[in-house]
């Protein structure tokens, strides 16, 4: 096990390595891979109902701009404490989650 500063000093490590040569484990694509997947998510957005390629936050405004969650994505919240960090990322997960709940209806049956 690494103390906190020896993590830091190990991640600043490998990003400067990152940086310097280029190279990270992801591999390079073909561009005609590249293409195939473009063309196969601007597919599945537009049979999807909100036009997103990826999982709705719940939230048009930033589902708007990122196009929804996307596998490859990581997502950074930062603020100050007290900012409501915690409450975005909350009803952003209770949003996805409540997307693959099945709808209980009037008569006590699922959708």
């Amino acid at each position: 096990d690494m103390s906190p500063s020896e993590q830091i000093e190990d991640a600043e490590r490998r990003l400067f390595e990152l940086a310097e040569t280029g190279r990270y484990d992801g591999g390079f694509e073909s561009f005609t891979d590249a293409v195939k997947t473009a063309v196969d998510m601007a597919n599945a957005a537009y049979m999807r109902d909100g036009g997103l390629s990826g999982l709705a936050t719940g939230m048009r405004d930033l589902d708007r701009r990122m196009g929804g969650l996307q596998p490859s994505d990581l997502i950074v919240l930062a603020g100050r404490p007290g900012m409501g960090k915690t409450s975005l990322a909350t009803n952003i997960a209770f949003n996805v989650a409540e997307a693959y709940v099945p709808a209980q209806q009037a008569d006590g049956s699922f959708k």
